[in-house]
């Protein structure tokens, strides 16, 4: 079997092409397409076929990761060129697009993209949507990374965050409980059965939450009691 260093890669015409794409500062989603198009040429040439984990050299080359290499291929296999450009007119991007693979079906997908467009969502405002869609909370792909601690001040600054953007989806919660309620009339037997099988595990991480910022509340009492009185002693006199 031949040996990767046999084929100078960056020597490849294909790659050449791939690289003068990816090195536009601004991208269309066909470049993308015609990146994984290359790679289609690239994975069908003799000496590239006996590579071993070709495309991760091409990775190398062009500057990017095999992540994004292997999402252009996707694009290339889900869409056509022309369907690419009817949908860079309603405003999706390469962000939206991808993200959105993770539905299978097609014409789902692009419902889905559409009503991204239309109000305006972003990434995670679309991965929501999604979650929703699919009934799994993270389903595939990496593992979420562990929490951990930053000192007091940050991890004080972090439950602040958190707290606001609850109470900020909150309103969202409420604005929306008769437009929920009309939803639960027009449910298939699946969405109702999925919508079952989670409204418990949420009720459940709620009812937790509450007995946990009982506890948080104790503790940011403490702590502000404490800068009290280390102010206090610090402005006494000696």
């Amino acid at each position: 079997m031949a040996r990767n260093t046999a084929v100078n890669v960056s020597e490849l015409a294909e790659v050449k092409a791939i690289t003068q794409l990816l090195a536009k500062p601004a991208k269309s989603l066909r470049d993308y397409f015609d990146v994984g198009d290359y790679l289609a040429k690239l994975a069908s040439r003799s000496e590239v076929i006996a590579m071993k984990g070709f495309r991760a050299e091409v990775a190398k080359v062009v500057g990017v990761s095999t992540e994004t290499l292997s999402k252009c291929c996707q694009v290339r296999e889900k869409y056509t060129a022309e369907q690419l450009t009817a949908l860079e007119r309603r405003g999706v991007g390469w962000g939206l697009l991808t993200s959105s693979f993770r539905i299978a079906d097609r014409k789902r997908r692009d419902r889905l993209l559409k009503q991204a467009i239309d109000e305006e969502w972003n990434g995670a405002d679309l991965g929501r949507a999604i979650r929703g869609l699919t009934k799994s909370g993270r389903g595939g792909g990496r593992p979420r990374r562990a929490l951990k601690s930053h000192g007091l001040f940050s991890d004080v600054e972090q439950i602040g965050s958190l707290s606001e953007q609850f109470n900020a989806f909150l309103g969202v919660w409420t604005g929306q409980l008769e437009t929920y309620r009309a939803e639960l009339q027009d449910l298939s037997d699946e969405d109702r059965q999925a919508l079952e099988r989670t409204i418990p595990s949420v009720e459940r991480g709620i009812h937790l939450h509450l007995k946990e910022c009982k506890h948080v509340l104790v503790h940011l009492s403490e702590f502000r009691s404490t800068l009290s009185e280390q102010r206090a002693q610090a402005s006494s006199p000696a």
